[in-house]
């Protein structure tokens, strides 16, 4: 069962913030703009899953990611979980909104209410690192996938500032979230790989935009200058910018798995 350690109250408290939320569409703009590799993933995923049409989002939070899928693949029937009721409240509004049809349940991610083999795709960001012991968990996705399923895994990255920052505020008592732990991509893989499932992709995707991260203010090094510079618009200045934007996305793809705040596994059940 789900950590008895799990500040719900303080999950439920946070959903409070969201019922004076009025206009769901820019928190789906940024939900493509600054998921883009993590949304890619699904999509690669729900292209290659096997037949059936179920996919679920564990610790849905909002639903703006479940709500995109729905959107771009109307022929699949998209679920989601949540132990705090205000999530839901919030995902209902979010969907009705945006018009999609997303199925809702309350309930514990430790044990899921669902038949075996049930989901092509079971997809999560933000939820392993709530857990000091999250196998049984891991083991409930691998339950519910089909034969050839997969599972995608968003998870904090041990090696940030962001990270530090986080461990920090967790020590202090003021991190409005509670405990919360980070994995390496090998960290999640051993995870996936324990509950029976195969690791087939890792990325890394987005950042803690402060000064505290290192890897953002050098990302961010020649759009700063470029503000301050009278000549920006000149040549060759564009041309620069955009060699540095193109550099770093290349970056990103190779190695955002140990830069960036989030890494992304992506695993199979064997078929």
């Amino acid at each position: 069962m789900t950590d008895p350690s799990l500040p719900v109250e303080k999950f439920e408290a946070i959903y409070k913030d969201y019922e004076g939320l009025s206009d769901f569409r820019e928190l789906r703009k940024t939900h493509l703009e600054e998921r883009g590799r993590y949304l890619g993933l699904l999509e690669r995923a729900l292209d290659d899953a096997p037949g059936g049409g179920h996919a679920i989002e564990l610790g849905c939070g909002t639903g703006i990611d479940s709500c995109i899928l729905a959107k771009r693949y109307p022929h699949l029937n998209f679920w989601g979980i949540d132990i705090a009721a205000g999530s839901l409240s919030v995902v209902r509004r979010a969907a009705s909104q945006l018009e999609q049809r997303l199925r809702l349940v309350r309930g514990d991610v430790f044990q899921l209410p669902f038949r075996s083999g049930t989901f092509s795709l079971v997809f999560h960001q933000g939820l392993v690192e709530h857990f000091p012991d999250p196998a049984g968990m891991m083991a409930e996705q691998f339950r519910l996938l089909r034969p050839g399923g997969w599972a995608v895994i968003s998870v904090p990255q041990t090696f940030t500032g962001y990270t530090v920052m986080k461990a920090r505020r967790i020590r202090a008592g003021t991190w409005p979230w509670g405990w919360e732990t980070h994995y390496t991509e090998k960290g999640l893989e051993a995870l996936g790989r324990q509950a029976g499932l195969i690791p087939a992709a890792y990325a890394g995707e987005g950042y803690w935009r402060s000064w505290g991260e290192p890897a953002w203010v050098v990302r961010d090094l020649w759009r700063k200058l470029d503000r301050r510079n009278p000549l920006r618009r000149h040549l060759p200045f564009p041309q620069l910018l955009r060699l540095w934007e193109a550099a770093f996305t290349g970056l990103e793809a190779a190695f955002g798995h140990l830069l960036c705040r989030n890494v992304i596994v992506v695993f199979q059940k064997p078929s």
